[in-house]
């Protein structure tokens, strides 16, 4: 059992698949990821407890899908939003147990509060989408993101200053924003609409060594091109953390996306995509179904 559990947990060992199309695809690879049984040991487990291969298929699909979600970083977009709605998104972050939740400075206060003592992260977001305040202002960003306790930062950089500033003077600024970060881990948003693959490459190599956690890929021109964080994290694995910010709507496209290595997806859909698991896992109409709770039965 513990072997068949490991094999139904190793979201890294199996082979990524072309994003681009695949939900169009009539065989779903939510499905074939959640339900497929190499080891043949199901049959075997069902019997054991006295329940169908459909059932424990089903309980196995739900283990994979909070560990799924795990990777997950829900984007509350709070420009348009009261507080009550807020509210309503940081609860479902905590229902189905995100990773964590990326909002801005002003909603930080309100995400701490509610949030503080639990398993969800509290991130916020600084100079998005275009990263071009002066330094001293990032400082102070910092500071007070800190002060209001944030769980982590992060920083979108300016593109500007990735093409058009010398390595070192790039290098120090960063290093100065980490060193006021302190303990708070502080990740890199570059924007791959504006930067070539090879600056984005070189803005990373450049950066590993000041102490950012992990680089965030966004694309702020439309969708961000999946094969290209997928690339990136295969390069830098090992080495960093590839995260994807992008309004992604596809299950399929969000699990392809992390088998190609990628460590975190961040959307403001995330609400969206538990319910289309949960449709595709039980194989179930739409009206019939029912979201895969954190409360579930393990």
């Amino acid at each position: 059992m513990e072997e068949s559990v490991k094999n139904e947990n190793a979201v890294e060992e199996i082979k990524f698949e072309e994003p681009k199309g695949v939900c169009e695809k009539s065989t779903s690879l939510v499905k074939d990821y959640f339900t497929e049984d190499g080891s043949g040991k199901i049959k075997e487990l069902a019997n054991l407890f006295g329940q169908s291969e459909s059932e424990l298929k089903k309980e196995f699909g739900v283990f994979k899908a909070k560990k799924v979600y795990k990777k997950l970083n829900y984007f509350i977009d709070t420009k348009r939003l009261l507080n009550a709605d807020i509210i309503d998104s940081l609860n479902v972050a905590t229902k189905y147990g995100f990773y964590g939740v990326t909002v801005y400075p002003t909603a930080l206060p309100l995400a701490v509060g509610l949030l503080s003592g639990g398993s969800v992260k509290v991130r916020t977001i600084i100079d998005y989408p275009c990263g071009e305040s002066s330094f001293k202002t990032l400082k102070c960003a910092i500071k007070s993101a800190i002060k209001d306790g944030a769980n982590e930062l992060l920083l979108c950089l300016s593109s500007y200053s990735v093409r058009n500033e010398d390595g070192k003077e790039l290098l120090k600024k960063v290093k100065k924003l980490v060193k006021r970060a302190k303990a708070t881990p502080l990740s890199i948003m570059l924007d791959t609409a504006i930067l070539s693959r090879a600056e984005i490459e070189n803005a990373i190599k450049t950066l590993l060594s000041v102490g950012v956690n992990s680089f965030a890929l966004t694309d702020s021109s439309g969708e961000l091109d999946k094969n290209l964080s997928v690339e990136f994290s295969q390069t830098f694995s090992g080495k960093t953390s590839i995260e994807c910010f992008d309004k992604i709507k596809c299950v399929e496209v969000a699990i392809s996306t992390l088998l190609g290595g990628v460590n975190m997806l961040t959307t403001a859909n995330c609400q969206e995509l538990v319910l289309d698991f949960s449709k595709k896992i039980n194989a179930c109409e739409v009206e019939e179904c029912q979201a895969l709770d954190k409360c579930d039965k393990e």
